[in-house]
């Protein structure tokens, strides 16, 4: 059983193998419902970002424990079945994660539990595109900046 993939796209090399570069930021996408993580991968893919799909948690915590920082994509779905002790995990095993819950307009509840928890924000549905890509954005660059700082500081 697949429990990971990694969806590439056409402007960068293999995210997790040899020759990924290291100053590029993994990018997990945990979204059970098909045509929300179809949207969530196609908007990636316009916007040169390569994605690593998680169908489990226990996937994720692998896949998340070989990194230093992330971006995490999570579906409420998810959030209500796993909740603070998925957040928990992740977090000890990637402190510099950035996990972002995508909630439908009914899973809005959720987000302030997120936040509370060390959740970096939320995208609510309709997912519109930009509201995607300035995440991401916004996301890539704080955590570029902080391995800057810390090079610097070596």
């Amino acid at each position: 059983m697949r429990t990971a993939w990694i969806v590439k796209n056409k402007k960068t090399e293999d995210l997790m193998g040899e020759r990924a570069d290291s100053s590029r930021v993994p990018i997990f996408v945990f979204i059970p419902t098909r045509s929300v993580r179809k949207h969530f991968l196609g908007v990636l893919n316009e916007i040169g970002h390569n994605a690593v799909v998680i169908e489990s948690a226990p996937s994720l915590l692998d896949q998340i424990a070989q990194v230093q920082r992330s971006v995490v994509f999570i579906e409420g779905v998810i959030s209500r079945k796993e909740g603070r002790s998925l957040y928990n995990a992740i977090l000890r095993r990637c402190p510099g994660a950035k996990i972002v819950l995508v909630c439908s307009r009914g899973d809005r509840g959720l987000i302030k539990d997120v936040i509370e928890q060390g959740g970096y924000g939320s995208v609510v549905e309709p997912y519109d595109a930009w509201e995607i890509g300035t995440m991401v954005k916004h996301l890539i660059t704080d955590l570029s900046t902080l391995d800057s700082t810390s090079e610097a500081e070596v």
